[in-house]
């Protein structure tokens, strides 16, 4: 599993080894209160838990993954 944010075409990971173009991946992007406070989303999301996202890997690079 990745994580990053969901809308993104460019996730950050730790390691791609083993990640190649055509794998596909779930993005979590977990709800802090930080976050909903951020995004100014009180009353539509609560903490704990995690928003996913199906990708597919277009090109794994060392330190972040491409999808589409």
């Amino acid at each position: 599993m990745l994580r990053g944010a969901g809308a993104s075409r460019t996730t950050l990971v730790a390691d791609t080894s083993g990640l190649k173009a055509g794998d596909e991946v779930v993005v979590e992007r977990p709800t802090t209160q930080a976050w909903i406070d951020a995004i100014g989303m009180h009353g539509m999301f609560t903490p704990n838990w995690s928003l996913r996202f199906e990708r597919k890997v277009t090109a794994p690079h060392t330190t972040r993954a491409s999808s589409s």
